[in-house]
């Protein structure tokens, strides 16, 4: 319960017959000191033994921050990239894990942060996140491994089939793509 400390409760105590509201103070191994939600001066030590169930409608919950790093150069009309590093903070270290790949890095290149990603712009999201897909699909058993590259996936998704050109099928047989389901057997 110490995380819970500061939070709204809603406790069944055993021994009363209606629910207690209010919030948690303080906790310790044997009693719960909860601030009377009707009472602002009055405080209850209820004993951790006789809470039957409570419920936290303003409980935290579990953030892992992701912030937003960036890279540009304006003078060389360079839009940079972005990248999204875990963690509560950064360093100079994590600036360089995407910098130093680019081959026309220089001096007055900028980089920094757009904040976390819980408070970065809705378009700079958009832009970062369209299209972009995280994990593997699946394989059918007794399947070699799709060889086709992310550039010929979107070509082909998109109705331009000018990337399988030359592809023929083998034998006779339409070439498909694999279907995909979401685990409950309906196709996605």
């Amino acid at each position: 319960m110490r995380d819970l400390v500061g939070c709204k409760l809603k406790l069944v105590v055993e021994g009363f017959p209606q629910p207690m509201s209010g919030t948690l103070v303080d906790e310790n191994q044997t009693f719960a000191y909860i601030q009377s939600a009707v009472k602002e001066d009055e405080v209850w030590r209820i004993p951790k033994g006789k809470i039957c169930g409570f419920m936290s409608p303003d409980a935290p919950a579990k953030f892992l921050p992701f912030h937003v790093l960036f890279c540009d150069n304006l003078g060389q009309k360079c839009k940079g990239v972005q990248f999204i590093k875990e963690g509560e903070g950064f360093t100079h270290r994590d600036l360089d894990t995407f910098m130093s790949q680019c081959p026309s890095r220089n001096l007055d290149c900028r980089c920094g942060s757009k904040g976390e990603l819980r408070t970065v712009d809705s378009e700079l999201l958009k832009k970062m996140f369209t299209g972009v897909l995280f994990g593997d699909y699946p394989e059918k058993k007794g399947e070699k491994k799709n060889a086709r590259s992310s550039t010929e996936v979107e070509l082909s998704q998109s109705g331009d089939r000018k990337a399988d050109k030359g592809r023929k099928p083998s034998a006779g047989r339409t070439e498909q793509p694999p279907e995909t389901t979401d685990g409950t057997g309906s196709q996605v």
